[in-house]
């Protein structure tokens, strides 16, 4: 499948794994792998109009962020928290579908703890 930047600059994807991949501003072919990812940073799929045509909120990556964050408190698996009581980021990564980076993470979480 085809994506394409929603800016005029380059979209940087990078996964758990590793693998990186980079979305042009010209429709370029992603690897399956890359998708929900791409999808994440704003990249839109070969197709997709980038004009919204109704009142669809649109997504918000924080609140997504919070919300995992909030079902893995919620939850009763200790493998969701590192021993210093922090997220487990590749839980949460699973959680969100997402790379959810460990600045952003604890970002979220300090405020959350507030």
């Amino acid at each position: 499948m085809k994506f394409r930047s929603n800016s005029n600059e380059d979209v940087y994807l990078a996964l758990t794994s590793g693998q990186t991949a980079i979305v042009t501003v010209a429709p370029c072919v992603l690897d399956e792998r890359f998708h929900k990812e791409a999808i994440a940073n704003g990249c839109l799929p070969e197709g997709v109009n980038d004009t919204p045509e109704d009142d669809t909120p649109s997504f918000d990556r924080k609140q997504v962020i919070v919300d995992a964050l909030n079902a893995m408190l919620s939850g009763s698996n200790e493998e969701d928290f590192t021993a210093q009581g922090k997220p487990a980021i590749g839980k949460l990564c699973e959680r969100v579908g997402f790379t959810v980076s460990r600045s952003e993470a604890d970002a979220i979480w300090d405020e959350m703890s507030k």
